[in-house]
């Protein structure tokens, strides 16, 4: 198996709660069996607090980005379980390896940790 560059995960991962509206934990918690993607549409499951399940539809950029994560993460440990987020273990990416990678993207300067984990954002959509 060819190293794995996390690039496309953490993309996927950075714009979910951007695009979608989900916390983190909704975000991290997001099977694969919660994504239908289509060629032109896609929506999400999102199974929230108080157990309530939501569907959102996926912008498209969110869907080009899920579309190359899907066909990567095949090739990660643990591609036969149900998370839509594995860490390099191949285990579900827990929320602090979710907020480690975020904080990483905006130190970067790709986004601001207001725009992708602040409460504001929720408010917004």
């Amino acid at each position: 198996m060819a190293k794995r560059a996390p690039r496309t995960v953490n993309n996927a991962l950075a714009l979910t709660p951007f695009y979608a509206g989900t916390r983190i934990a909704e975000t991290v918690g997001l099977d694969i069996n919660d994504v239908a993607l289509s060629a032109h549409r896609g929506s999400l499951r999102i199974h929230g607090k108080g157990d309530q399940t939501r569907q959102v539809p996926i912008h498209p950029p969110l869907r080009a980005v899920f579309t190359g994560w899907l066909s990567e993460r095949a090739d990660w440990p643990g591609a036969e379980g149900p998370a839509l987020f594995l860490n390099q273990q191949g285990s579900r990416l827990s929320t602090a390896g979710a907020h480690t990678i975020i904080t990483i993207a905006a130190a970067a300067g790709l986004v601001t940790v207001a725009e992708l984990l602040g409460h504001a954002r929720r408010r917004s959509l």
